[in-house]
Order: C-alpha cells, then structure tokens, then sequence
C-alpha cells in the first residue's frame, strides 16, 4: 500500500467518523466551465444516479485521464469520492478512496512540479497551492478525510490535523469552490473535532454560516449550519432547519451537481428523522 500520510465513511454524514476516529485516539462555483473535454466530463458526472452508473462515470473519467487529458483529474476524484461515499460497502470504499487520494496527489505533484507521495507532503507544501489547484486539491482533501477511520489509531490525529490544515489554505484560496464547499466541509469538522485536533465551536459557526451566504441554493450547506448552530442547543430550531433543507429542490444546480444535491437532501430527510422527538 503506497503511503498516504494519514486518510472512507459511506455516506456525506460519516465524514463525522473522521472525527470519532480522532476521539479515539485520544460561490460558488460548482458549475464554473469544465476544462478540456468539457461536455463529456459533465455527462459522466450528471449521470452519476446509482452504483452502476456512477462506476461508469468512474470508468469513463480514468479513461480520459490515463488518455493525458488532466483537466478531466479532479472529476474523476471527485467520481471516486462520490461512488465510495454514497455506493460502496466499507472494504471497497477505502480501496477507492485510497486510489482517488493516490490520483488526486498525482495531478497535484505535477502542477507544483514535485512529487507528492503522501498527503503530509501535500500539506507541506499547501502554501504552494494556487487559486487553479482548487478544484483537485478540495476532491482530493475530501476523499482523505472519508479516508481517515482506516488508519491506525496511531495515525488519526495527525491525518486529522493535516486535513484541517489544508482545507483551511482552500477557504484562503477559494472558500466559494463547489457551493462553498471549502467552508462547509471545514465547518462541520471544527465543530466536531476535539480541541487538540483543532476543534473550535466558534470558528464552526462563522464556516456554516458563510457557506450559506455564498450558496443559499445549495441543501448540503443548510444541512450543515443546521448541525453546527442548532442540534445541539436548540432541538426544535434543528428540526426546523433540516426540515426547510429537506424540502429544497435539487434543480437549483448544474447538472453535473445534482447527483451531490439529491444526496445532501436525502441526508438532511435521514437526520430528521432521527431527531424526531
């Protein structure tokens, strides 16, 4: 297994293993042009409806790349990420999801023009990073952090630590990347994560908060400010909250992104329904 330097949940929500896993131990621009091949790369992606369909997008993005085609990486990690997350059982998640941290690293070394064995590499090298890497670098990130309960317990605060690190340089490269997903995804760790991993409630809400100014239109940001400001300091108010998000039409993206927008409203239904009083 080639190093990763630190870190696959199944679904969005278990991104919060991540943060069990340290426990343990111890805008928005989601439909900004598509680069080369622009209109086959956004059919993959929109057609990512169910397991067989989006292995097929998979298949068809590591096509395109294995035939040179670089602009077309970052969706064919973000495949990756999608298909482990909300598709595959546990064994096979973590194997994609190593593979589509190895690809995302890959394209990254190139355009910083060093290798990048691992992800700590990657977060040596971050203040490197460009506003042009964000696309990948953010998939990239994401697939890590899913990637995270797999590791030794050992490794877990460290890989945490270093997935803070990074999406924090993605807020100051382009917090408003994939409907603020840069603040989003940092929201919901720092308001889980304990404080010597980084953890801060404060910092959380300020993340959800601007997620939801930069991408009002986006369920999985309504979700997300839901948990961090409301579930647990006023129940009601988070039922509310998750209620409006799971009422919200998944039309109000590109298509490329509405296999995440149905994804994130059927989250927001999961959860309510298990805050039910």
């Amino acid at each position: 297994m080639r190093r990763m330097g630190g870190g696959a949940a199944r679904r969005p929500e278990r991104m919060l293993l991540v943060l069990a896993a340290v426990l343990g131990a111890v805008a928005a621009r989601g439909d900004e042009p598509l680069a080369a091949g622009a209109e086959p790369v956004a059919a993959a992606l929109a057609a990512r409806g169910d397991r067989a369909a989006a292995s097929a997008a998979v298949a068809a993005l590591a096509r395109r790349v294995a035939a040179g085609e670089e602009g077309a990486r970052a969706a064919l990690v973000r495949a990756r990420y999608f298909l482990a997350a909300q598709f595959l059982p546990e064994g096979e998640a973590a194997a994609e999801l190593e593979t589509a941290v190895q690809e995302g690293l890959a394209g990254l070394g190139r355009a910083l023009g060093q290798p990048l064995e691992g992800f700590d590499a990657l977060d040596e090298a971050r203040a490197r990073l460009g506003r042009e890497q964000v696309p990948l670098a953010y998939w990239t990130a994401l697939a890590y952090g899913a990637w995270i309960p797999h590791l030794s317990v050992f490794s877990r605060l460290g890989a945490a630590r270093r997935f803070r690190r990074v999406l924090e340089r993605l807020v100051e490269l382009d917090g408003g990347y994939f409907y603020a997903g840069p603040h989003r995804v940092l929201a919901e760790f720092l308001a889980q994560a304990p404080g010597i991993a980084g953890g801060d409630e404060q910092a959380a809400r300020d993340h959800a908060l601007r997620a939801v100014e930069l991408a009002p239109g986006y369920i999985e940001n309504h979700v997300v400010y839901a948990a961090v400001h409301h579930r647990e300091r006023d129940p009601e108010a988070y039922r509310e909250a998750l209620r409006r998000a799971a009422a919200m039409p998944v039309d109000g993206v590109a298509a490329p992104d509405v296999p995440e927008q149905r994804a994130a409203r059927a989250r927001a239904r999961r959860l309510l329904e298990q805050a039910r009083p």
